[in-house]
C-alpha cells in the first residue's frame, strides 16, 4: 500500500508527518513530498496520523559491536531547560529485522551534496587531519585504536589537560580592560575643590628698599670748648 500526501494545511513545513497502520510506522518531513509505503493495510483499515516537530538532533558514531554492548552519550542541542542529551546502549541482536525504507536524509551526499561535503572537509582541514590520523593508526597498530585516535584529536593531551589556545587566554584579558574602561567613562568625575583666596605674598626686599630710601638722622657735632681766661 502506498500513501501520498497531497497537501497539509496549517502545518509547518519543517514538521514531521508520521503514519501508522497496525504495528508498522512510516514518517518523513512534510516538505519531502515522499510517499509512505506499507506492506499491507491492517484489517481494521485504520491509518493513524501524528504531527511531530523536531526540537533537537544528534549523532552517535558507533564502534564495531563487540561484547555485551557499548554505552554512548548523544548531545541533542539546547532545550528550554538546558542542554538535551541521551544515553544509549548498543549491543548485538541475534534476531532478524525487516528491511526498512532508506532514510532520505542519508541520501544527501550525492551529486552537488558530495561536492559541497568535500569542499567543506578541505576548507576546514579536517580531511587531511583524519587521513593523517589513520596513517598513524595503521603504522602503530595500537591495542585500542579509538583511544589512540581520541588522544590525537585532543592534541596528544588528556581531556582535562588540554592547553588553552592563545585566543582563549587573550580574550578574557581584553574583556576585562574593556569593562574597566567602560566603568571609568561612566563614573562621575571627582569634585573640584573650592578656590581659597590667599593673601598676596610679600615681595622680597621691599622693606629694605623703603628703609634705605628714608634719610638718616645725624646728631649735631659737639660745641667747641670756651677759651679759659688768664
Amino acid at each position: 500500500m502506498e500513501v501520498n500526501v497531497k497537501a497539509c494545511h496549517g502545518v509547518p513545513e519543517e514538521a514531521i508527518l508520521s503514519l501508522r497502520t497496525g504495528a508498522v510506522r512510516r514518517q518523513a518531513a512534510i516538505s519531502s513530498k515522499r510517499p509512505f509505503r506499507f506492506p499491507q493495510l491492517e484489517p481494521e483499515g485504520v491509518l493513524k496520523f501524528d504531527i511531530m516537530q523536531k526540537i533537537g538532533s544528534g549523532y552517535a558514531v558507533l564502534r564495531p559491536l563487540v561484547g555485551d554492548g557499548t554505552n554512548y552519550k548523544v548531545t541533542l542541542g539546547q532545550g528550554s531547560s538546558g542542554e538535551m542529551m541521551a544515553e544509549i546502549e548498543v549491543k548485538p541482536f541475534a534476531g532478524t529485522v525487516s528491511a526498512q525504507e532508506p532514510d532520505p536524509d542519508a541520501q544527501g551526499t550525492s551529486g552537488t551534496g558530495a561536492k559541497d561535503a568535500k569542499q567543506y572537509l578541505e576548507s576546514t582541514g579536517i580531511l587531511n587531519f583524519i587521513q593523517g590520523v589513520l596513517q598513524v593508526v595503521i603504522k602503530e597498530r595500537p591495542t585500542d585504536p579509538f583511544l589512540f585516535m581520541a588522544r590525537h584529536f585532543m592534541q596528544g593531551y588528556d581531556e582535562s589537560k588540554v592547553p588553552a589556545s592563545p585566543a582563549a587566554v587573550v580574550a578574557p584579558a581584553v574583556e576585562a580592560v574593556a569593562e574597566a574602561a567602560v566603568e571609568e567613562a561612566s563614573s562621575p568625575p571627582p569634585p573640584i575643590p573650592a578656590e581659597v583666596t590667599a593673601p598676596p605674598a610679600a615681595v622680597e626686599g621691599e622693606g629694605q628698599e623703603i628703609a634705605a630710601a628714608a634719610p638718616e638722622e645725624k646728631s649735631a657735632p659737639p660745641a667747641p670748648d670756651a677759651p679759659e681766661e688768664e
